[in-house]
């Protein structure tokens, strides 16, 4: 090491000792000096030991293997210059992988023009294992105009081996929404900024030392060993994880892990986690929806193919047969509609659906009325309910309370008490001055009367047949709900509105 006492200068005053001043100095006495001592001896052995740069580099273009670096340079990343031969693997091999990637472009980029400088941020380890940011800049000297020679200097911009961020960015950090960490697979946490707290309900405190991954049951598709693995190379990793929180709540992220650091064997690890739970939710719960659309449409299909199937079984008359059928299909959409208004919930609630299926069929809007408390009936019973309800109103139009104009149907459905399940006794009873008690629905039995004890099977519902002193009387009882809160009061009660006979 040159001690900074033995360079000794001569002075422009000192004639004996000093070559005569260049005649293209300069007008200003020191830029004279400057040029003097610039060409000095004593001036390049204080560049050459440091003193002026933190490092020089002079590199063969011809024989691109032959580097020379200063041994200054060598000193500060901790080596002992003897130890080194001037050949540029043993500067390239000390850069980061992801940063040496660059170099040689960015050089053949200055070499093709003079006018694009080579000007570049590097990161290099030391001998200890740590981190120095260092830049590097260079020119290339050319003969007639081809590039010979590479002069460069280096500058220690940074060195992160006491692994602490500038208080600015630390604020940076504890103020974002986002959770973002710093932590080696050697000694676990080592930052935890407010957004972790927030995200994972884990203090900072409470997280020194320890692997998120551990605490957290981090749950990838990749492995976590070749996440580690690709890190630790100086490669970006950014991928989906879901984290278990404190609370138990499960936390889904989207997370970008980087190396910013290598000390030793160790790494020094960036994650950023931002919080993308909302998003995977709805995108199950979309999925869900859609498996159930499927479900529900594929149901239809074959609802409507047994319809069309048996309705024409020993039927000639096409046009009673294409009114019936419309009749019955308009009746699964109108239960449907419904339903789609409940799609999260599975069902809907009961009195809107027998409003909505009953309401086009009277003819006046005192003919109908629905009384009871605010029930859910679950989704699977929504498509045979509305079939069972259009054949007793079709059957009403044609044979009983609505087949005249001063007929009356009540529908009534109240719980009962069941052996541990919630069950709902549902009456439609007719109200018909024309009414004569003779067996009448025996007589009429048909393709409804089959479809009805059908879609009551399909229910899984217990049916009643019989007939009061003014109309028919029929009572189902089946497994619903409570209406889920907040949802209707706490009964339904109404007197259809005649929207449009279907006579």
């Amino acid at each position: 090491m040159i001690e900074i006492r033995s360079l000794n200068y001569c002075f422009p005053d000192k004639r004996s000792c000093c070559p005569m001043l260049p005649s293209d100095a300069g007008d200003h006495y020191l830029e004279r000096e400057f040029e003097l001592a610039r060409r000095s001896s004593t001036y390049g052995m204080m560049v050459k030991s440091g003193r002026l740069s933190d490092g020089l580099w002079f590199w063969d273009l011809e024989n691109r293997e032959h580097c020379y670096v200063s041994p200054g340079f060598w000193r500060i990343l901790g080596f002992d210059p003897a130890t080194k031969p001037h050949l540029m693997a043993e500067w390239t091999s000390l850069m980061f992988e992801e940063d040496l990637a660059h170099f040689g472009p960015n050089v053949d980029a200055h070499l093709a023009d003079p006018d694009v400088p080579f000007d570049q941020i590097l990161r290099c380890r030391t001998a200890d294992g740590a981190t120095l940011r260092v830049r590097t800049r260079g020119v290339a000297l050319c003969d007639n105009g081809v590039p010979k020679r590479m002069s460069g200097t280096h500058q220690i911009l940074s060195d992160t081996r006491v692994h602490e961020l500038s208080e600015k960015m630390a604020e940076i950090l504890e103020l974002s929404n986002d959770a973002i960490t710093v932590w080696s697979p050697q000694r676990g946490t080592k930052r935890w900024n407010r957004g972790a707290e927030r995200m994972f309900g884990y203090s900072r405190k409470e997280m020194e030392g320890l692997h998120p991954r551990d605490v957290l049951k981090a749950e990838c598709a990749l492995p976590w060993r070749a996440i580690l693995a690709r890190v630790e190379a100086g490669e970006t990793w950014s991928g989906d994880i879901t984290w278990i929180a404190r609370s138990g709540a499960t936390v889904h992220t989207s997370t970008t892990m980087q190396r910013i650091a290598v000390t030793g064997s160790d790494t020094m690890i960036l994650q950023v986690d931002h919080d993308v739970t909302a998003k995977v939710e709805l995108r199950e719960r979309q999925r869900i929806m859609t498996r159930e659309l499927n479900h529900r449409v594929k149901n239809l299909f074959a609802v409507i193919r047994s319809l069309v199937k048996l309705s024409a079984m020993g039927r000639d008359d096409v046009p009673t047969l294409v009114r019936e059928l419309d009749q019955r299909i308009a009746a699964l959409a109108a239960a449907h509609v419904v339903s789609l208004g409940y799609e999260m919930e599975d069902g809907g609630p009961l009195g809107e659906i027998l409003e909505a299926v009953l309401a086009p069929y009277p003819a006046d809007r005192a003919a109908l009325t629905l009384d009871g408390p605010a029930l859910w009936l679950p989704q699977g019973k929504i498509t045979p309910m509305g079939l069972i309800l259009n054949e007793l109103a079709t059957n009403a139009l044609k044979y009983g309370a609505w087949a005249t104009l001063d007929g009356h149907v009540s529908v009534r459905w109240a719980p009962v008490q069941g052996e541990g399940t919630s069950l709902v006794r549902l009456t439609w009873e007719e109200h018909s001055p024309a009414f004569t008690p003779a067996g009448t629905a025996s007589q009429r039995r048909g393709f409804g009367s089959d479809l009805i004890e059908m879609s009551t099977a399909q229910m899984g519902a217990i049916l009643t047949r019989g007939e009061g002193p003014s109309g028919i009387r029929l009572t189902l009882t089946f497994e619903a709900g409570l209406l889920p809160q907040p949802m209707a009061p706490s009964t339904f009660h109404t007197s259809s509105t005649a929207r449009s006979p279907m006579q």
